[in-house]
């Protein structure tokens, strides 16, 4: 855990840290919360603030490459719109 309890890679990124609420379909019950948290909570650089039917809150680098994140999602089974 690097400074201010964020992971090293957002600073060796160079980007400014952002807050992104992501909205997220096919989600439809506590087990689908569980789900996307998970597939999230498995990738680097990203720190999970809040998963909710529908969207995820969560902390990353400017310049952190969404593609990763949709390709997590998809792989869970949920699409990212």
């Amino acid at each position: 855990i690097g400074i201010g309890g964020y992971p090293y890679i957002f600073y060796l990124s160079g980007g400014n840290i952002m807050k992104k609420v992501i909205k997220i379909e096919g989600m439809g019950c506590g087990h689908c919360i569980k789900s996307v948290k998970e597939a999230l909570e498995e990738l680097s650089g990203i720190e999970v603030l809040d998963v909710k039917i529908g969207e995820a809150t969560i902390d990353i680098a400017e310049d952190y490459d969404m593609n990763v994140i949709i390709e997590a999602l998809d792989e869970a089974g949920y699409e990212v719109i």
